[in-house]
């Protein structure tokens, strides 16, 4: 592992490791040519989007864009009037709208009783295969519906 903390964006940089005895080359490694990416505008456009939490405080803890298309956001979020002890705790973006989710967790390994809880973290490998954390329970969504 090398480091080098004095790269200057948009620039290319060669590198090449060699082994020295006595100030002789014993070996060398192939060249390395890299180039630093460029700096941006800094001219970004941000769009807030609320999530009406009227029965209590919400919070979103960690956020998987997968593409401008499906796009995960957990936490807890309050929305429900019929239950409103019991938040959302994933929102999921398919293009078009929000949609609120209760992702479920399993009280233990294997057995059918399940619970909503607050997610705090969220994992995409792809749209098929996006996990959601709660504690130490993991969910694992599969791109339509959560498996077992």
């Amino acid at each position: 592992v090398a480091y080098d903390s004095g790269l200057l964006p948009n620039q290319n940089y060669t590198y090449q490791a060699r082994l020295l005895q006595d100030g002789k080359a014993l070996a060398r490694s192939n060249i390395l040519n890299l180039t630093t990416l460029d700096t941006t505008s800094h001219d970004f456009a941000w769009e807030i989007i609320e999530f009406p939490s009227p029965y209590g405080s919400g919070a979103l803890y960690d956020v998987a864009i997968i593409d401008e298309n499906n796009i995960w956001a957990v936490g807890e979020i309050y929305a429900d009037s019929a239950q409103p002890w019991l938040p959302y705790n994933a929102v999921h973006w398919d293009g078009e709208r929000w949609n609120l989710k209760r992702i479920q967790f399993r009280y233990f390994c294997n057995q059918p009783e399940t619970f909503s809880a607050p997610a705090k973290s969220v994992l995409a490998f792809g749209p098929n295969d996006i996990y959601i954390a709660a504690g130490s329970q993991l969910a694992h969504w599969n791109g339509e519906k959560q498996d077992d």
